[in-house]
């Protein structure tokens, strides 16, 4: 089983073998991979969502709540930092 996890710009594919992991395991093994790409650490992501914003719960088995090649979103708390500081 593949997920691809989009944590800001970058899209990580992470290969879940049966999919038996919980789905805030996507989120820090995600994290694992772009913390390494850019040198910072972010931390654990808020919360992962499917597309269409609708949140995971994190203590649920991949396999249960996501289908193979699927993408979800890493929501970082600092994403909600720098949409505030976009905003005039």
């Amino acid at each position: 089983m593949r997920i691809y996890v989009h944590v800001r710009e970058k899209v990580i594919a992470l290969e879940c073998g049966d999919g038996t992991q919980d789905v805030i395991w996507l989120g820090n093994a995600a994290m694992v991979h772009y913390d390494s790409s850019f040198g910072r650490k972010y931390g654990s992501p808020k919360c992962i969502q499917k597309e269409g914003g609708i949140t995971c719960d994190p203590d649920a088995r991949v396999c249960d709540l996501l289908d193979d090649n699927q993408h979800v979103f890493a929501v970082l708390d600092t994403d909600d930092d720098d949409e505030n500081e976009a905003t005039p």
